[in-house]
């Protein structure tokens, strides 16, 4: 019996751990910032578990377990954002073959979109950089006042601007 195959109208993709390695960064910055407020940091295996649920969630498992106040929560973030933003590049890169991947669905004419938990402006940079050659239709990260994933409520609305059914990503 022949596999039922779905043909999808478009692909939504996620960003870090899925079209980008990005793990080392955010644990080389992430780690920097621990160090200049006096905290143990971690191996970079270790931000595999800390990573998933937007930079908020990331800081507080990585801050120690007893250090959980919005204060020092908020200084820990700060500082890694922007150790990130000065070295979010150089350990950075496309997992292998993904370049291969995207080239095919262009060749398909299947449109594609991005959604991160990660911050916005990252994301977008992000995207701009390591995958200037591909018209992604949208690409968006987290903002202020809106949920992240699993919430769909981002999803949601890229398939509505894109003219896409959900089922059909």
């Amino acid at each position: 019996m022949e596999p039922v195959r779905k043909k999808f109208k478009a692909v939504l993709f996620d960003l870090d751990g899925t079209l980008l390695d990005t793990l080392r960064d955010l644990a080389d910055s992430t780690n920097a910032a621990l160090r200049r407020l006096g905290y143990p940091t971690h191996s970079v295996g270790a931000y595999k578990y800390f990573v998933g649920d937007g930079v908020s969630m990331l800081i507080r498992r990585a801050l120690p377990g007893d250090i959980n106040d919005d204060k020092s929560v908020m200084e820990c973030l700060e500082l890694t954002q922007a150790m990130y933003e000065r070295h979010w590049a150089e350990k950075t890169r496309p997992y292998p073959r993904v370049e291969i991947m995207l080239d095919e669905l262009v060749k398909l004419k299947i449109p594609m979109s991005i959604l991160s938990n990660k911050p916005d402006v990252f994301t977008v940079r992000m995207v701009a950089k390591l995958f200037d050659e591909y018209n992604f239709e949208i690409v968006r990260g987290d903002r202020d006042g809106e949920p992240i994933k699993p919430n769909p409520a981002a999803a949601l609305e890229i398939a509505k601007i894109m003219g896409i059914e959900p089922g059909d990503f």
